[in-house]
């Protein structure tokens, strides 16, 4: 019984922050929002494929398995989350928003590839080293943030850094 009394107050909670967010001019995160109030019948679900994909591949990736089940589970939420968002009326993608996941998405998709291709050889570049494995991690991450930092901000140009400049904090 008090928990059905608590609901008002977290809902009044929530939209007053959702109201905020809209005010500033955010139109994404109050959409995720409600599109995760939304979402309450769908959890057991989540929870059952985010298990499902742990018992999976825990046997043959051990702890890299039960991390790659989780990213999967999530994904899969923020998927769900996003569909129940767009089909209940509070996200509406415009062409702006698609046209930017299509860039991220791309930009993703090069990162992977010249990871995959500066791999091998940055590892035979410390060859022979104590710390081998954290020194290839550590120059691969070097790699990967230039790379696409560098894809970011020739997709989306100038402008975009910008629109972070010219939010009210």
């Amino acid at each position: 019984v008090a928990l059905r009394r608590r609901k008002p107050v977290a809902r009044l909670i929530v939209n007053q922050d959702l109201i905020v967010l809209r005010e500033r001019g955010d139109r994404l995160v109050p959409g995720l929002v409600r599109g995760v109030i939304a979402m309450n019948e769908n959890d057991r679900f989540a929870a059952a494929v985010n298990i499902g994909f742990k018992v999976l591949l825990m046997g043959p990736l051990a702890q890299a398995g039960l991390a790659l089940a989780t990213s999967i589970g999530a994904w899969i939420n923020l998927g769900l989350v996003l569909w129940l968002g767009v089909r209940a009326g509070h996200i509406q993608i415009d062409e702006r928003l698609r046209l930017s996941a299509i860039k991220l998405i791309a930009a993703g998709l090069v990162l992977a590839g010249v990871l995959w291709l500066c791999a091998g050889p940055v590892a035979r570049l410390f060859d022979g080293w104590l710390l081998r494995d954290v020194a290839t991690l550590a120059l691969l991450a070097a790699i990967g943030g230039v790379i696409y930092g560098g894809i970011v901000l020739a997709l989306f140009g100038r402008r975009w850094l910008a629109a972070f400049r010219a939010r009210p904090h």
